[in-house]
């Protein structure tokens, strides 16, 4: 994401350490591309960078329900 995204990579990191600075209690969840459908697969998770391209919209509510 850095090579290929750098300013959007860099505004992403200035989200991060506005919220890292605050007292609220947060969770980010930075994702790819959303793809319309109902597949369902194994999210993958990554601390450090983004390991794909894109997730299903069906994956993605199912992630944050969890």
């Amino acid at each position: 994401m850095y090579t290929n995204y750098p300013n959007s990579t860099a505004n992403k990191q200035k989200e991060y350490d506005l919220l890292l600075a605050s007292n609220i209690d947060w969770t980010l969840v930075r994702l790819p591309l959303i793809e319309q459908t109902d597949k369902i697969s194994e999210v993958q998770i990554s601390l450090e960078d983004c390991v794909g391209y894109k997730v299903s919209a069906t994956n993605l509510v199912n992630f944050l329900i969890d």
